[in-house]
This record gives C-alpha cells, structure tokens and sequence, in this order.
C-alpha cells in the first residue's frame, strides 16, 4: 500500500470514529435515562404500604430496568455504531466532497489489493486525486450529514439524561421522607425480600407500689403488632386476661382496685411474651402536725406569725425567714418544696418519720409538698400547695428641687441644693457625689459629701451646698452631681437623682452677664428714683394739705366748741380720718421703696463679684462701686426710719397735729432720699458705661490675640504647603477657614457693641467720649472687613494673602482696645475733674456763709448784752444756728450728678458744708429774734 493509500484509508477511519464516538455518548445518555426513570418509579410508590413492606417489587423494578437499559444499548450498539462501517464512511466522504458515487470506497478497496488486469498506473492516479480532494478537509467534515446526525442525537440524549437527573432532584428535596422510604428499599432489593425480626414487648412501668385500692396505669410498647394482651393474676385469685388494640406502636390500659399483690405480663399473636411484673398495694402516706413560723426581719420591728396544718396564701417582705416542722404517718426518705415551673427545690431535712428546716424565700411562687418514704412512695394525702408572694423592698427615691434643671453655676463657686428623699421602711444616710468634666472631655474622680437627714426616717428633706471653690474649674468646664441615699433594709438598697449639670461660664459669656446685670440694675435705678421723686410730691402735698385742714380746724373748734360733741361714725368720715389713710399709704409706700433700695445695694454687690469674675478688675471702676455701695449706706439714714417710725405712732395715736409734724419732716427727709438717688442713679450709669467699655476693650484685645495667632498659623501653614500636600495640611487649613469665619462673626458683633455703647454716651451727654468711641467702632469695623477678606480666602486655599489681612485685622482691633482704653480714662478723669470744681465751689460758699455768720452772731451778742434782763440767759447763737443748720441745710448741700471719691465726694462734702453754714444764718436769725423777745419782757 501506498503512502497516498495510507493517509487516505487513515483519513476515512477518522471520520469513522467520530461519528461513533459521538453515537457512543447518544446510546450512554439513552440508556442512563433509565436509572433516573426507575427512581422516578420508585419515589411513586414510596407512598404505597406494600412498596415498604417486606417484599419483590424493589428488586422487580431494578431488574426490569437493568434488563431494559441493557436491551436499550444492545439495540443501540447495533443501529448507531456498529453499522457505521467503512463503506458508510466513504458515501459519507464522497457525499460531502461532490465525488461520484463509489470513487472513495473503490480506492480503498483497490488500496487492499490491485485485482489483475488493472492498471497500476491508473491506480496510483486515481489514488492520488481523491487523496487531493481529501487532503484540502479535516476528518469533522468529512462525516456529513452522518456525522451531524450523530451530534444531534448525542445533545439531545445529554439534555435527556440531566433533565430526569433534575427531576429526581427535585422529587428528593420536595419529599425527603417520601423520597428515603422509595428508595432504601433498591439499595437492598434482595434483603427487603424477609421481613426484620419483630421488636421485643416493652410494659411500663414494670414493678410497681400503688395505693391499696388504687389503679395501675399499663402501657404496652408493641411496634410492629396490631393486638396485644395483658394478663394478670392476684393472690388467691384466677388468672386473667385484656386484649388490647395497638395504635400506632403503643396500646395503654388501667388495673384499678389493687388490694392485694399481684403479677402481670403481656402477650403478642406472633408469640412473644414480656416478663412478668409484680404490684404491690400500700398503704397511704399521710402528714400531720404541720406548723410554720413567719419570722419577719428585724428592721421592721415586727412579731413573728405561726400557722398550723393549712397555711394560707402570705405576701411577706423580702427577707423573712420561715421556719418549717412536720410529721408523717410513715418514715420518710426525703422532703422538699418544690415550686410548681421547677425553678425553687427547698430541700427539708428528713429523720424518722419528722421533716424539718429553715428558709428566706427570695422569689414569689406556689410551692408543693415533695414527700417520698423509704419504699420511694409519695404521700396520698398532702397538705395544701405554700402561696407565697415576695414583696421585695423598694429602693429610695430621692427629688432634687434646687435647681430644678441644669444651670451655670453662680460666680462665688457655690451651689444651693435641696432636695426631699423617701422610702418605705426609713432612710440610714444620703451624700451629694459630684465631679468634674473639662472642656477636653477629661472626667476626675468623684468627690461624695455627706448630706444630714432631716425631717421622719420615712421622708428626709436634704439641702447643702455644692462648694466648688478649690475644684480647679475653668471657664468650659462642667461640674455634674447627683444625690445618693441609701435605705435602712440589711441590703442597703441605694436611689440615685437624674444627673444635674453645672456649667462654668466663659470669659466672654461671664462679661455678657455682667453687662446685663448692669443694664438692669440702671434701669431699675431709674424706675427707684422716678418712684422716689412721686412720693416725695405726694408727702409734701398730703403735708400741706393736712396743715391746712388743721388751721381750719382749729379756727372752727375756737369758734363753736360745740362741734366737739359729734358722734364717732361721723369723726370716722371726717378728712382726718382720710387724711390718715393717705399718710399710711404713703407710709408703706416709702417702706417699700427703701426694700428696692436695699435690694439694690445688694445687687450693686453682686456685680462686682461678677465683674471680678469675668476679669473686668480695673481700679478705678471697683472703687467706683464701692462709692456706690457707701452711696446707698448713706441713703438709708437712721433718721429717716426715725421719721418712719415717727409717722408709724401718730397714724397710731390718731394725732393729727403729730401726724403734720411728722408728715413735714418726712418731707424733709424724702427730699435729701431723692437727691442721694439721683446721685446714685448718675454714678451708677457712670460706673455702667466704664463697665461696658472695659469688656469691649478686654474683647477687643483678647480678639486680637487670637486673630494674631491665627495669622501665623496660617503664615506657617502657607510655607508648608509648598513642600506638603498631605490631608492631614488640607483639614488644618479647612480648620483655619472655619475658626477665621467665626472670629469675623464675633468682630462684626463687637463693632455693633461698640457702636451701641457710642449712641447711649452720646444721650448722656458725654460727647467727647462718644466721638472717641466713634474712632473706636471705625478701627472694629475695619478689624471686620479685613477678617471676612481673610475668611474668603482662606476658604480658596490663599493662605499667604490671608495671613496679612488676619494681621492687619489684629492691629486694627489692637488699636481699637487702646482707644476705648484711653476714651475710659478720659472719662474718669473728666469726671474726676467735675468733682473738684464742685468741692471747690462748694468751699467758696462755705467760706462766704461762715463770715456772714460770724457777723450775724456779734450782732446778736451786743444785743443780748444792751437788752437782757438780770437773772435770764439767751441762748448761744451760733450753736444754735448750726443745729438748724445741720438739720435744715444739708439736704440742700446735695448736687445731683456729682460724683463721690472715696467714702463721700468732695462735691457732697462742700454742699454739706454750705448749707450747713446757711443753716447757721438762718438759725443765728432765729436765735436773734428770741433773744429781742426775752429782752422785751419785764
């Protein structure tokens, strides 16, 4: 053979197998369609008893499907792969190339041996054009319409054969049981042939003790059996027999009226037999002298409590003891309590036929009596279940009334605190436990302090004070407490307040609230003095109108003595009667007034400590308060609540002449009140203004501070981002935009301040200072602009450009806290200056009424001397002029809107001084006048 005949014949052969091995695969896939097929068959009759039972159709089935996939792939072997011989082949091959009918087959019959006769040559050539139609294709295409049959037929046998796998699948997972009991029986066809040996009968409960006269309940395991009988025989009595129905696998019955021993056993159709049992009646376990003592703790100061036989349902306190004794009819081999849900077994001790023990309930629950003799019999009669529920102590609860609510702790460091605590069976003790958190979250130690109970054992009323002085607090910080109290039960149960909160105000936030606290103190100032001015015209008017009434009255009394005899209803409706009721209300009028007075000198007080809190401690403005404070002393003067008092006894005695008396010295004394008021009001507006205008210039400054800082951070910041572009740098500069917005909020807020203070010293009249201000407010609102330029570009990443408007913006401010600095001097010292003048002036005065009096006072001595009397004396002059003086000339020496320095200002100590010497002119007057009428007497 050829090489041409070789490659040829080799090229055919390959087409050849391809073509069978693809019908290979078909007839494997049809003939292993027939396991899922027989599954599928078995899961059907899983359902079946007789497919369960013992028996041939398990291994009927398999072997008719073993037959049918074995005759499936013989007829298939036959048809698709055996008969695909080389002559189909080759018509396949011819068919496929366009070659008449029999080129390719004669070559290969001729390439096995050349019959004579034929050409050789012609062979060869023949050979050699159909090996060049063959050589251009590859064995695939060469099998044709052959071979593309064969793959169909192998797709679908696959597709066939995964299909039933799938639904075999699914059967399995949709009915496990069913599924298991369909097919266990292929996996041993020929062992499910015999059935399995029955099980053994099982009788329970086997040997038993019941009650004499009692009923044995029977129950008789027989799986696998449809009946079953028991028999039974007692002593001296005839065998005996039940038949009984198996249900399921089980089949249960009852002996009732066991007297006697007997014995009994069980029996199956199939001849099994159980063992035989034994019963023995016994005779009733009864209890008897049953007592419990109730001992109750002793903080409740309460009697122990006994219960003989039955014991009824008890509700007791956490904490009491019971004590338990008993006895039985039989000895006993253990005793308990057990609660009904199993969570509680109290296990008694048991000696001979008595039980005993001790027990502290500690939950509630119905407890049942679990008694057991020697033989392992439980008693037939019991005493009734032990009720018991548990009342458990409740823990102390505790109020906290001041504060009410979370606050900011007053300036001094100290906290009021009152609180009420109660508890049920009495209170032992109570502590405020407080401590402190910074601002950076950082939380100390606990400090705790004892707090005195006061009030009953049951219900405590608590107050302390929360001291904070020594507790390191900073502006920021918090401070929380809590009260703790702890109840007198042996537990000691402990009740615990809601957590209150103590805020530490900022220095920013403690200059707000001074500000406001002398806002208000000026207003109320103003609404004291305005109520000051009102009752001093209505005591003059009631004053005149009384002396008035009273020179009427005393005319018409000289006139008509017969008026006299008028009836008290009509002296009760006579204008004295109204003219006391006025003068009374005028009376608690002016008390009312001298309280706001006071009121007010004890918050002048209170905004001190709270200037020195918030850092406002300037010289000059702490001794401008203390004149205050020494301003209000004066205010309330002892003779004018010698005058209140006057006035309290002759409303009293119903006087009238007394009551005009008092009526026109309490004048008198009203009007000094409302000089000194108007004093304080004007110093006390001085002291407000100089007040506010130092927190402006301390937030200035502080502004500045933190505008300068912020400008080198940001200067820094911008030469590192040349080498750095980390994250870490972008939230630093993020951060700086964010902290450079909110120092441009607060400098926008301190040019309006500012701008405020200018138009309130504008309407007091200090020009100068309000247009130095003025200068002031330009310099913030610059500070203002340049910050929101910087915040815009910061905000753009401009580091550097930002920078130089935060540093020019903190200069701006810097300038600004000078010159509200300087314009507060300026204002003290203006004051200052208008005090001197006013000392000054008054001294002059002084000066000009002493020698006025001097002169007055020689005149009157050279008259006493040309025209007394012998064996009478005048009185001294100039004493005399100065009484009057001092009582009469020193309200005039008040100047509203002078300001005291030091204790008294030297404007009030020249008026003082003036009017005491124009007092002593007109006294010296007077004691002239006397001195010529005692001349003039015989």
């Amino acid at each position: 053979m050829s090489p041409t005949g070789q490659r040829l014949r080799s090229t055919i052969a390959a087409a050849r197998r391809r073509v069978q091995v693809d019908a290979l695969w078909a007839a494997v896939g049809l003939v292993g369609v027939v396991v899922p097929a027989v599954l599928v068959v078995a899961w059907a009759a899983g359902g079946a008893a007789t497919w369960r039972d013992p028996g041939v159709a398990p291994l009927a089935v398999e072997l008719v499907g073993v037959a049918a996939a074995a005759a499936l792939g013989w007829w298939l072997f036959r048809r698709w792969i055996a008969a695909y011989d080389e002559a189909r082949a080759a018509a396949a091959a011819e068919e496929t190339l366009g070659l008449p009918s029999g080129t390719v087959r004669g070559v290969l019959e001729l390439s096995r041996t050349v019959p004579e006769g034929t050409s050789p040559a012609l062979y060869l050539r023949a050979e050699s054009e159909v090996a060049r139609h063959l050589s251009a294709t590859t064995p695939a295409q060469l099998t044709g319409a052959a071979g593309a049959r064969a793959r169909r037929r192998r797709n679908q046998a696959l597709l066939a054969l995964a299909g039933s796998v799938a639904v075999v699948l699914v059967l399995g997972f949709a009915s496990p049981e069913r599924a298991s009991a369909g097919w266990r029986p292929l996996v041993h066809p020929v062992a499910h042939l015999t059935p399995p040996p029955m099980p053994a009968l099982e009788v329970l409960p086997g040997n038993a003790r019941v009650p004499r006269g009692g009923a044995l309940a029977l129950r008789v395991l027989a799986k696998g059996r449809r009946t079953v009988a028991v028999h039974w025989r007692a002593a001296g009595d005839v065998p005996r027999h039940r038949e009984l129905h198996v249900s399921g696998d089980s089949a249960a019955t009852s002996l009732a009226g066991i007297d006697a021993p007997l014995s009994y056993w069980v029996t199956a159709p199939d001849g099994a037999t159980s063992d035989t049992f034994r019963v023995v009646p016994v005779d009733p376990l009864l209890v008897s002298d049953l007592v419990v003592d109730v001992i109750y703790p002793s903080y409740l100061n309460r009697a122990a409590e006994r219960f003989d036989g039955d014991v009824p349902g008890l509700e007791i306190p956490a904490g009491t003891r019971l004590r338990i004794r008993g006895r039985a009819t039989r000895p006993l081999a253990s005793a308990a309590l057990v609660r009904r849900d199993g969570g509680v077994r109290v296990t008694l001790s048991a000696t001979a036929d008595r039980f005993e023990g001790a027990w502290t309930p500690t939950a509630s629950g119905t407890y049942d009596w679990a008694l057991v003799d020697r033989s392992g019999a439980a008693p037939n009669a019991v005493p009734g279940a032990l009720e018991l529920m548990v009342v458990p102590d409740s823990a102390p609860q505790v109020e906290v009334l001041v504060p009410a609510t979370d606050t900011t702790i007053s300036p001094d460091m100290k906290q009021p605190i009152a609180a009420n605590a109660w508890d049920d069976h009495g209170l032992r003790s109570a502590s405020l436990v407080s401590w402190r958190v910074s601002a950076l979250g950082q939380r100390d130690a606990a400090v705790e302090q004892a707090i005195a109970l006061g009030g009953a054992t049951d219900h405590a009323s608590l107050e302390t004070v929360l001291d904070a002085t020594n507790r390191r607090l900073l502006p920021g910080d918090t401070l929380h407490f809590q009260i703790r109290v702890t109840d007198n039960s042996p537990a000691g149960q402990v009740g615990v307040s809601r957590t209150f909160t103590l805020w530490i105000p900022g220095m920013d936030e403690l200059r707000r609230q001074a500000e406001a606290q002398a806002e208000a103190l000026v207003a109320d100032a103003t609404e004291v003095a305005k109520t000051a001015k009102g009752l001093q015209e209505s005591t003059r008017d009631l004053s005149r109108r009384s002396a008035a009434s009273n020179a009427r009255g005393g005319s018409s009394r000289g006139g008509s003595p017969g008026n006299d005899s008028r009836g008290g209803k009509e002296r009760s409706q006579s204008p004295g009667y109204e003219r006391t009721e006025q003068a009374r209300q005028l009376l608690d009028r002016q008390e009312a007034l001298m309280n706001q007075v006071e009121e007010l000198k004890q918050r002048t007080a209170r905004l001190e400590r709270a200037m020195q809190a918030a850092g406002l401690q300037d010289p000059e403005l702490q001794k401008r308060l203390k004149e205050l404070r020494d301003l209000y002393e004066q205010i309330l003067t002892p003779e004018l609540r010698q005058k209140l008092q006057d006035l309290k006894q002759a409303l009293a005695d119903m006087d009238q002449a007394k009551l005009q008396e008092a009526l026109q010295q309490l004048a008198q004394q009203q009007d000094e009140f409302r000089k000194r008021i108007d004093d304080s009001l004007e110093l006390l507006r001085r002291a407000a203004a100089e007040q506010q205008m130092n927190s402006l210039a301390q937030q200035a400054r502080e502004m500045a501070t933190q505008q300068k800082a912020l400008a080198e951070a940001m200067q820094k910041q911008a030469e590192e981002a040349q080498r750095s572009r980390s994250p870490e740098a972008q939230k630093q500069r993020e951060e700086q935009a964010r902290r450079q917005a909110e120092l441009a909020q607060r400098a926008d807020s301190l040019a309006k301040a500012i701008d405020r203070m200018r138009q309130q010293l504008d309407e007091q009249g200090e020009q100068q200072a309000a247009q130095q201000t003025s200068g002031a407010q330009e310099k913030a609102d610059s500070a203002r602009k340049a910050m929101q330029q910087a915040a815009q570009q910061a905000q753009q990443q401009a580091q550097q450009q930002a920078s130089q408007n935060g540093q020019r913006a903190a200069d701006q401010l810097q300038q600004a806290a000078q010159q509200l600095e300087q314009t507060r001097k300026q204002m003290s010292e203006s004051w200052k200056s208008e005090v001197q003048q006013a000392v000054q002036q008054a001294t002059q005065e002084a000066l000009s009424l002493a020698q006025r009096q001097a002169s007055l006072a020689e005149r009157m001595k050279q008259a006493q001397q040309g025209d007394q009397p012998q064996g009478q004396s005048l009185p001294n002059p100039p004493q005399l002029g100065m009484q009057k003086g001092q009582s009469q000339g020193q309200p005039q020496g008040q100047r509203p809107g002078m300001q005291p320095n030091g204790q008294q200002s030297g404007a009030q100590r020249g008026g003082q001084r003036s009017g005491q010497q124009q007092g002593g002119q007109q006294g010296g007057q007077q004691g002239a006048q006397q001195g010529g009428q005692q001349g003039q007497q015989p």
